[in-house]
């Protein structure tokens, strides 16, 4: 017993530094919830928690994983983020799983941040997918050009946070995204309001699928 605790104990604290080292890097890397191991070339899903700040991440974890269940899509929550953390932590997931398209989403704040960040670097990311807003290039591209990104925007039938009164924001903000070879698919959710789309996470996952199939 006297050999046992001392290793026990240096087993405790080995894990312990790895998972501040882990929390450190602002990645979240989610137990695998599937029997199967997902192989390298499944999806990823990075998710941005609504205001980039700490306690938001185990919420943000919760809504997607009946996603995550049902799916073959490695989801990733960064505990926090920011405007260098996100490009940075997204290349290294580009470097690790090279054959993986990566898509990047969020809820309300945290879309409008989302698609900000696929405009801005369509070379990382595969598609935007803003849960509750919208991409906008109007405040983040100056010059039209043709970018290869895809876009599924996914709101409540009662969100006027993101619809606007008339319901005309989301149709203005696609017409100038048509500037950049940007159509994006519209899902509306009956009766929802600014609330996260847990209805919808079947077709998310289906429409991530089908990009990560389609060829380049």
């Amino acid at each position: 017993m006297r050999r046992v605790i001392p290793l026990l104990f240096i087993v405790i604290v080995a894990t312990s530094v790895v998972a501040a080292l882990a929390i450190q890097r602002g990645l979240f890397r989610p137990s695998n919830l599937r029997k199967n191991p997902l192989t390298s070339s499944a999806p990823i899903l990075f998710v941005l928690t609504t205001g980039g700040e700490p306690g938001e991440m185990n919420g943000t974890r919760a809504a997607w994983r009946p996603l995550e269940k049902q799916f073959s899509i490695r989801v990733i929550v960064p505990e926090t983020w920011d405007e260098q953390s996100v490009p940075t932590d997204a290349q290294r997931l580009k470097n690790e799983y090279p054959a993986a398209k990566i898509f990047i989403s969020g809820f309300s704040n945290g879309g409008y941040n989302a698609c900000e960040f696929a405009m801005q670097n369509p070379d990382l990311f595969t598609g935007a997918i803003p849960l509750g807003a919208f991409c906008d290039p109007l405040s983040v591209l100056d010059q039209p050009r043709t970018l290869r990104l895809k876009v599924l925007t996914v709101v409540g039938e009662r969100d006027t946070w993101a619809r606007g009164d008339d319901l005309e924001q989301i149709d203005d903000a696609d017409r100038r995204l048509a500037k950049y070879g940007i159509v994006p698919q519209l899902i509306i959710v009956p009766g929802l309001g600014h609330e996260f789309p847990t209805a919808a996470l079947d077709r998310i996952g289906r429409w991530i699928e089908a990009q990560q199939a389609a060829q380049p």
